[in-house]
């Protein structure tokens, strides 16, 4: 169906893939479209509601202004914008994902890997203020469009840049688990919010040390036993050792009751994980 419609790489619109040769996976965009597929007559975002209060059916929702994001970021990969090295390109369209202000959080929280792991935090972006790219949703635009439009480059370096596909990769490379596997997951995280509260101090030391969460399970969607492992920068503190002790002794009689069987924690650095030994693993946090 797609293919059918692409014409040859000769008869594209003058100009637009010498443009789109700019254009980078992570890049920005002033005033993007944003349209998604929705029932008024069964209405779940604010803006749905907002609509129509009067609709025969099932229909594209164009947003007011006020639910429109000002930029939007690019989250194709960038060989596959321009598709320089194709002799056919076949991709009529990238993806744009809305960027707007954050109001209550801090900038600080952000960059410390707190905060949902939809949001990426746009470090350098030309207005003042926290931006956050929302990887909740995506709208595809055509090539066309994009290329007659301005480039804006949210991040102060390449490194900065590629945390846009690695996150990305992480999001879309997250495995499935059992609903007993997420409640301990669940758990944790919450139990992170809570102790930002109760000790920050102690939150703060932890986060500092905490590089990732991993799983080792011996089944994604049936599990019957199942291992935390916390890779640590350096060597994690005995006082959070302790604590993330404490919250797996409270957390697993109740996956014990539910069939899961929740083994003593590990503490790894990185440097102590062999590749296979991560390959065995499944990030979590």
């Amino acid at each position: 169906m797609i293919d059918r419609g692409i014409p040859p790489k000769d008869a594209w619109p003058n100009g637009v893939l010498e443009s789109l040769a700019a254009w980078e996976q992570g890049d920005l965009v002033a005033n993007p479209p944003f349209l998604y597929f929705a029932d008024p007559a069964a209405p779940i975002w604010e803006a749905t509601r907002s609509y129509t209060e009067d609709s025969p059916g099932p229909e594209p929702i164009l947003p007011a202004d006020e639910y429109l994001p000002p930029y939007g970021l690019v989250t194709t990969q960038t060989c596959d914008i321009a598709e320089e090295e194709s002799t056919r390109p076949v991709r009529p369209w990238v993806q744009i994902a809305p960027v707007y202000k954050l109001t209550s959080w801090k900038r600080k929280k952000l960059e410390g890997g707190k905060g949902p792991r939809y949001w990426l935090l746009i470090a350098n972006m030309p207005e003042d203020g926290v931006w956050v790219a929302d990887f909740r949703v995506e709208v595809p635009v055509e090539k066309g469009w994009l290329a007659r439009q301005t480039r804006v480059n949210g991040f102060a370096n390449e490194a900065d840049q590629r945390d846009v596909g690695k996150r990305l990769q992480w999001l879309r490379g997250r495995p499935a688990f059992s609903r007993e596997l997420n409640a301990v997951h669940t758990s944790l995280f919450n139990a992170f919010h809570a102790l930002e509260v109760d000790n920050p101090d102690l939150e703060e030391r932890m986060m500092q040390h905490l590089e990732e969460v991993v799983v080792q399970v011996d089944n994604h969607l049936a599990p019957s036993s199942a291992q935390l492992v916390f890779l640590t920068s350096e060597p994690m503190p005995s006082d959070c050792r302790e604590w993330l002790e404490q919250w797996r002794d409270g957390v697993s009689a109740s996956a014990y009751a539910s069939g899961l069987i929740l083994h003593a924690l590990d503490f790894r650095t990185l440097g102590s994980v062999s590749v296979l030994e991560y390959r065995r693993m499944s990030r979590i946090w």
